[in-house]
This record gives C-alpha cells, sequence and structure tokens, in this order.
C-alpha cells in the first residue's frame, strides 16, 4: 500500500481590509452648508449651476477643434446665477408658500371631500403664479437684461450695433448704452409672451408640478437649479442671439 502524498495545510484568507470611511452623502453636505448659510449655500448652488449649464452650451456648439471656451462669458452666467438667479428663488419660494397655503387650504376646506385637497391646490396655485406672473415679468427679464449689462461692462459689442454705441461713447455715454441694451434685452427677449416662454412652459411647467407637489420646500432651489443644467443652455442660446424675436 502506497503512502499517500501530505496533505498541504490550507492558505487561510486574509480578511477584507475594512472599506474607507465613506465620504458623507452630498445631501449630507448641502444639508449643513444650507443650515450654516441658507442664502450662501442656495446662491452658490446657482452659480455653479449657470456655470455648468454655459458650458454645455459652448461645448455643443464648437467642434472640437475650435478654440478654447469662453471663461468670461461662463463667470458672467455664475455671477448671474450667484447673484440673481439663487437669491432671487431663495426669497421667492417661500415668499410664495406664505401667499398661496393659507389660500389653499381655506378653499380645500369650503369645497370638502368633493374637491382636490389643499396641498394639490396649492401644487396648481404655486405653479400658475410662477408661470403665469414671475416667470415672464421678474425671471425672464432680470435674466435677460442682467446678462446684457455683464456683457456690455466687459466691453463686449452690442451684436445690433455694428459700430458699437459704447466704444464710440466716452464713460458715461458706454453706461448709458448698457443701461439701454439692458432694458431693451429683457423687454424683446424676457418681458411677456415671447418664444421662450412658451419653451420655457414646455420644460417648466411638468418640473415646477414636480416642485410644488413632491419636493420639500428646503430643497427647491437645489431642484431648480439641477433641473435649470439644459434650460440654461438654452437661455444662453437664445441670449447670445443678436435678433429680436417678439410674437
Amino acid at each position: 500500500m502506497s503512502a499517500s502524498a501530505p496533505v498541504s495545510p490550507r492558505r487561510r484568507r486574509r480578511p477584507p481590509a475594512p472599506p474607507p470611511a465613506a465620504l458623507p452623502p452630498l445631501l449630507d453636505v448641502y444639508d449643513a452648508a444650507l443650515t450654516a448659510a441658507p442664502l450662501v449655500t442656495k446662491a452658490a448652488t446657482s452659480a455653479v449651476l449657470f456655470a455648468l449649464g454655459e458650458t454645455v452650451q459652448q461645448a455643443l456648439r464648437r467642434p472640437r477643434s475650435a478654440s478654447p471656451l469662453d471663461s468670461g462669458r461662463i463667470a458672467r452666467f455664475a455671477l448671474v446665477g450667484g447673484v440673481v438667479h439663487g437669491p432671487l428663488f431663495a426669497a421667492f419660494f417661500p415668499a410664495l408658500d406664505a401667499a398661496v397655503d393659507p389660500v389653499a387650504a381655506s378653499a380645500a376646506a369650503a369645497l370638502g371631500s368633493a374637491g382636490p385637497s389643499p396641498g394639490a391646490l396649492a401644487a396648481a396655485l404655486k405653479v400658475l403664479i410662477d408661470q403665469a406672473a414671475f416667470t415672464p415679468f421678474l425671471w425672464l427679464p432680470l435674466f435677460f437684461g442682467s446678462t446684457a449689462a455683464l456683457e456690455a461692462a466687459a466691453g463686449i459689442p452690442d451684436p445690433l450695433d455694428a459700430v458699437g454705441r459704447g466704444a464710440a461713447d466716452g464713460g458715461g455715454g458706454a453706461a448709458s448704452s448698457g443701461w439701454t441694451r439692458a432694458a431693451r434685452e429683457a423687454r424683446d427677449k424676457g418681458w411677456g409672451l415671447t418664444p421662450t416662454l412658451r419653451a420655457n412652459w414646455l420644460y417648466w411647467v411638468p418640473a415646477n408640478v414636480i416642485n410644488y407637489g413632491l419636493i420639500d420646500p428646503s430643497y427647491r432651489v437645489l431642484y431648480v437649479n439641477g433641473a435649470a443644467l439644459l434650460w440654461t443652455a438654452y437661455l444662453s442660446g437664445v441670449q447670445r442671439g443678436g435678433r429680436h424675436r417678439p410674437l
């Protein structure tokens, strides 16, 4: 009977290394920043998302071999996001809640079980006010006016003025031309029933049904900033165009 081969002891597997400490979830980071500095946090997220939206717009316009991205334009969009969009929406959402929620609750109580719930009625009223009043008569004019004013301040020629009124005038004339340009852009591209507003309704009515119906109020500016990434790229294309496009 032949001797059996010795059996080698089974090698023990090393226990798996403990995973590295997980980074705090991004939402927790946002919550902490929101608690510490709510307005600054909302303004900063708006600035970042507006800069990203403009970057997307430039990337879509330019072939890979073209000149580098226009960092000045990206910075101007970041400024509009941080100084105009973030603070404006941070103030608008709580004011809208304070104005609409009591009215919706009273109306729902008066309608009884046959009517919509207070939350559904409030969401519908908020979407209506947002899209029929706030957007066409405040936000869009402010966006187009502020971007035009920043371009004038940076010395960028007016697309509708081949001669360049600002370059021909002195310092006061350049400032006056800048304000005139901002007012014209706000009126022609942002104020009232414009093609941009009609496109806005297609995108933002469903997005705002979610915003006002499902999103926690403390996250509404964050949600709007995220939803606005591609929309900001679209607005950049409209703003870049030199033509007035009234209906």
